[in-house]
């Protein structure tokens, strides 16, 4: 096992990744609703905007058919044209989707690795070996490999350390509070 050959073999999976990942990315494009990154609450409040709008327009002589379309088209445009528009979407770029699909399955049937385990086929872990090579961190695979799974123990540690460290921080802040409320409760008397 030559250290040359795992990282060609690091840069080939790396490639066919990448390339999935950006065929992926188009074909979540074509399937991503209009208006998906705006909460419910923003959508809410944008419709709250339109009606009030809308009764100001209704306070115009002769244009309350209007605020009423105005009104109609807003509910349509925030809640039922995203839908649509996806089903217009797939319809337009069918061919484009299958395409997608042929060459998604083509890129994972590529996918057959001579050193590197298959739990370690994807970008991080890939990188991250190709960086201990590159950096002389590991002299062997199996050095490589122990040496990922170390740091992914660290960083689990370090996210738990992290989410303790939150917990005491607010169990602190609930701490306070009782406090004061005790000393304004005590003031009060």
């Amino acid at each position: 096992m030559n250290i040359t050959n795992i990282t060609n073999e690091i840069n080939y999976l790396k490639d066919i990744l990448l390339k999935y990942e950006e065929l992926e990315a188009e074909r979540s494009n074509i399937f991503k609703k209009p208006l998906s990154n705006m909460s419910i609450g923003k959508k809410i409040l944008l419709f709250i905007g339109m009606y009030m709008v809308s009764g100001f327009i209704y306070a115009i002589p002769n244009l309350k058919y209007l605020s009423i379309f105005v009104l109609l088209g807003s509910v349509y445009f925030i809640f039922f044209w995203p839908n649509r528009k996806v089903k217009s979407n797939i319809a337009q770029n069918k061919s484009r989707i299958e395409e997608i699909d042929t060459k998604i399955l083509s890129l994972s049937q590529k996918i057959r690795p001579n050193y590197i385990p298959e739990k370690y086929i994807h970008l991080h872990a890939l990188n991250s070996l190709e960086s201990y090579f590159s950096n002389k961190r590991a002299a062997s695979l199996k050095e490589a490999l122990n040496l990922y799974e170390e740091e992914i123990r660290h960083m689990q540690h370090l996210k738990e350390m992290n989410m303790l460290q939150e917990m005491q921080n607010a169990t602190y802040k609930k701490a306070q509070e009782a406090t004061t409320i005790g000393w304004i409760n005590m003031f009060r008397r």
